[in-house]
């Protein structure tokens, strides 16, 4: 099926014919329906070796990721059916292509997908729609101090809610990255994972925080000493250099932080951002 999705973005992006958005969108139900005619998702190639079932409307925003992230992608698959019953926290999900691998390469894993904006964690919800039932949607930004003491069930009431009315209202469906030093951020509501797991107990079981934050891994990281210490989970971060210092921090005090918590930790990739699999010390 892969050709089949290959020869379609190429003549869709092709030139003169990339600007004609009502031509396609007439075509797109019928080429959705040729993709999966029987309903069951179709199954797409991530991060080089996996497969990953997924809605046929989702398909035009898979593109390039057939090679995106492949040693992310590896180690969050290895560790999914390693811990088949675990529990993932997704930070920073986007559109939710890892919470849906973790979901489907892990058929007991529980995913509590967190993202600032309401577009993505609905793209999330449709992505991993086969495994809705183990999705937690919840929307806000995960700081070092948590704002108020909502529950982790009052929070994600509250995401419901709001995914509820912008489905309602036909809000914009376009995703986008919010950060913490972003002017809307003040409207989101602000977490700690230390905050969320006080309030009520996070899911028992093995633990694996990806988070991909956009510079402020290290707040995230401070607002979680408790939960590191108490659960010693495995984290894949996204660190992000050159965006750090807009949080008064650097590699090295990333660095620190996790040796300072008894973990120890190796970079698996680097590109525009690099990679680092950090587990708890024996």
């Amino acid at each position: 099926m892969s050709w089949l999705l290959d020869t379609a973005r190429r003549i869709r992006h092709a030139p003169l014919l990339n600007k004609t958005e009502g031509f396609w969108r007439m075509l797109r139900p019928a080429f959705h329906r040729i993709l999966d005619p029987l309903g069951r998702g179709v199954s797409v190639r991530v991060g080089g070796d996996y497969k990953l079932r997924i809605p046929a409307a989702l398909t035009g925003i898979i593109g390039a990721w057939s090679e995106y992230e492949p040693e992310c992608v590896a180690a969050t698959v290895t560790w999914v059916r390693a811990n088949p019953t675990g529990v993932v926290i997704d930070l920073g999900c986007a559109v939710g292509m890892f919470s849906a691998l973790a979901l489907q390469y892990g058929p007991g894993v529980r995913v509590l997908s967190v993202d600032a904006d309401l577009a993505s964690l609905q793209a999330t919800r449709r992505f991993a729609n086969r495994d809705a039932a183990r999705l937690s949607l919840l929307w806000g930004l995960i700081d070092h101090a948590q704002e108020h003491s909502d529950t982790l069930e009052i929070a994600l009431r509250r995401s419901n809610l709001q995914l509820e009315e912008l489905s309602k209202n036909k809000g914009s469906s376009t995703t986008r990255y919010i950060c913490l030093e972003d002017d809307q951020a003040l409207a989101i509501p602000h977490y700690s994972l230390d905050g969320l797991e006080a309030a009520v107990a996070l899911p028992a079981g093995p633990l694996l925080i990806k988070c991909d934050v956009e510079g402020a891994e290290l707040r995230v990281l401070q607002g979680a000493t408790r939960l590191l210490a108490s659960r010693r989970p495995t984290l894949l971060l996204s660190v992000h250099p050159p965006a750090l210092p807009q949080h008064g921090h650097d590699v090295a005090a990333v660095a620190a932080f996790l040796t300072a918590h008894g973990y120890r930790w190796s970079l698996i990739a680097s590109d525009h951002e690099e990679h680092w699999l950090a587990l708890p010390s024996l």
